[in-house]
């Protein structure tokens, strides 16, 4: 805090006496003349800078950041290292030349509702199909009337590769938990990593924020008034 300063002046008086000496003339006469007595007063201002300070109560103000996140407000922070959440490994992103059917494959995906319930869900099909390729277009269905999982993956590119090569793509992704179906229809709720796309096998995982329920889906699942708050998932599914 800048320092007050309270400034002193000090005023000096100086005085002087001029005074003119007396003379006395004798005449022949005899009288005596005698001068006027002049006083002058001269009255000087001096000013003086004098500096003092001002005691202060300072106070310093102390704020704590409390828009940091706590790790223990994840959600999903329990079920890190469970198979929902494991992330496949990397394979090559090579799509298909021509159509191909996938029919074994496992994939699982953390959810919370935003009734503030979360739950971690794996789900496995053998000796069914679980995914097709066509140029251009991966689809993925595994799961059942209870939960499950769905992923419709569209490259738009004109060569109908390009986006699918580079890990991307439109994604369109519904889940189905404890019979209810919730889906991003718009398109904008649910983003994926596509980490290998091969004649063999597909992986990558996936991420939902805000997407709503409705009625049908490939497992005709019900509506319900509760919304997904966040999805976090993985699916890896190949072929014999």
């Amino acid at each position: 805090m800048p320092r007050n300063r309270s400034p002193r002046r000090a005023h000096l008086v100086l005085t002087t006496l001029a005074a003119s000496a007396l003379l006395a003339g004798c005449g022949d006469d005899g009288g005596d003349e005698a001068d006027d007595v002049e006083t002058v007063i001269v009255t000087a201002s001096v000013p003086t800078d004098v500096s003092t300070e001002v005691p202060t109560d300072a106070t310093t103000d102390v704020t704590t950041d409390e828009g940091s996140p706590d790790p223990s407000d994840d959600p999903f922070a329990d079920y890190v290292g469970r198979d929902c959440l494991i992330v496949p490994p990397a394979g090559s992103l090579t799509p298909p030349e021509a159509e191909t059917s996938y029919d074994a494959g496992t994939a699982g995906f953390a959810i919370e509702l935003s009734d503030g319930s979360t739950n971690c869900l794996t789900f496995s099909v053998d000796g069914e199909e679980v995914g097709t390729w066509e140029p251009g277009e991966l689809a993925v269905e595994i799961g059942e009337e209870t939960q499950g999982f769905t992923l419709t993956l569209t490259d738009y590119s004109e060569d109908g590769v390009d986006d699918i090569s580079a890990g991307e793509g439109d994604p369109f992704i519904g889940l189905q938990y404890e019979g209810n179906y919730f889906a991003d229809s718009l398109h904008t709720g649910c983003t994926t990593v596509l980490l290998d796309v091969t004649p063999t096998s597909s992986a990558g995982t996936f991420t939902c924020a805000a997407i709503e329920s409705f009625a049908g889906g490939p497992w005709n699942g019900d509506s319900t008034d509760l919304t997904v708050v966040s999805a976090v998932g993985h699916w890896n599914i190949t072929t014999g």
